[in-house]
């Protein structure tokens, strides 16, 4: 949530102040690439979210609209359809600075990086199991460095998460290393936590 959160309000800042007299960004070709806007994903979360209360609302304030400003509309859009917005940015350059707020040059590479923390949420947004889970797309090198036979682990997963955190609140990343050091504990059997270590690559003093 803090990741999710933290990323939303860094677009609209960046692209806002890019765009200083285009609050209408999020719809315009000139900024977000053609197919991008005009995709069936893209257009769905469009209706969603004016079907919001507080669009709504906007919409009949301001009769001479046809959107609300960016700041409004992206509260309402999903994880997914924020970084679906960051990488079809047209401008090289905000693509750039975007990914450097988060301690990377190269877009790409922080693509590669968020979408990892999209797949988490999303895993446990829908209760699945997580121990042993693999990703389909392998964690890229980057601030992290080479993870080797971890990157696409649970704990590749966990170290790309607790990167980002990080990059928002230390003390947040420090609470969350204690919630899980304290969940390996309530643990019972040790035959479950050796389960539990050799199918998410975990180790306690990595943690």
């Amino acid at each position: 949530s803090r990741i999710e959160i933290n990323f939303r309000t860094t677009i609209v800042y960046y692209v806002s102040n890019t765009y200083k007299n285009n609050p209408y960004w999020y719809v315009d070709e000139s900024v977000i690439k053609k197919e991008a806007i005009l995709s069936p994903e893209y257009q769905k979360a469009l209706i969603d979210m004016a079907k919001e209360s507080l669009i709504k609302t906007d919409k009949s304030e301001h009769k001479g609209r046809s959107n609300p400003p960016a700041w409004k509309a992206l509260e309402f859009m999903s994880f997914g359809t924020i970084i679906k917005l960051y990488e079809n940015l047209k401008n090289p350059k905000l693509l750039c600075e975007i990914s450097n707020v988060y301690g990377m040059s190269h877009p790409s590479q922080f693509s590669n990086y968020i979408n990892v923390v999209r797949k988490l949420r999303n895993y446990c947004a829908h209760g699945k199991v997580l121990f042993d889970l693999n990703l389909d797309e392998a964690i890229s090198d980057g601030p992290l460095g080479y993870l080797g036979n971890q990157k696409n682990s649970l704990f590749g997963i966990y170290s790309v998460f607790k990167y980002f955190l990080g990059r928002i609140s230390s003390n947040r990343v420090k609470e969350m290393q204690a919630e899980l050091l304290r969940a390996f504990d309530r643990v019972p059997y040790p035959s479950v936590k050796t389960i539990i270590f050799n199918n998410s690559g975990f180790n306690i003093e990595d943690i």
